[in-house]
């Protein structure tokens, strides 16, 4: 009977948090009155609600950072707009895997976005990108190079 809530990042790690225990501790209970208290036809054993019960918490264990990781490697080449809603998120989301995934889809395809003029390329979203993901040319054109001076890599 729990109404489950959004994702983390839409409703914030609090909710999220206590919505998950509320729902792993639920669980807990749940399994236990049933193996008490029915006795009805085909009853599942209680070895068979131990290995289902894991198998749900085990799939709980996904952190958001993993999730979104696997997010961005699903998309397609071709899918630039979802793939550029990673970078709206808080950056510990992708703090360990953006060097490795992140940067290298942006250095490779900033030119083309500054000529393509794409809808969800905008003087928000670039505001919203971390400085060592932008080719130095365009972090010298949106200024945001901190004032240092910076050599190309």
């Amino acid at each position: 009977m729990l109404v489950q809530l959004h994702h983390p990042q839409e409703v914030g790690g609090l909710p999220f948090l206590f919505s998950t225990v509320y729902s792993l501790v639920g669980s807990f209970f749940s399994v236990y009155l049933y193996t008490t208290h029915y006795d009805g036809p085909a009853k599942l054993d209680e070895g068979t609600l131990q290995v289902a019960l894991g198998s749900l918490y085990a799939i709980c264990l996904d952190t958001a950072s993993d999730f979104n990781k696997t997010r961005f490697l699903s998309l397609r080449e071709d899918e630039d707009e979802s793939n550029s809603i990673t970078l709206k998120w808080h950056l510990d989301i992708y703090k360990k895997w953006g060097d490795e995934l992140i940067k290298p889809w942006t250095l490779e395809n900033w030119t083309r976005w500054e000529t393509e003029k794409p809808s969800w390329f905008t003087d928000d979203w670039i505001k919203g990108v971390r400085n060592e993901f932008i080719p130095f040319e365009y972090r010298v054109k949106y200024k945001k190079t901190k004032g240092r001076v910076e050599t190309q890599n």
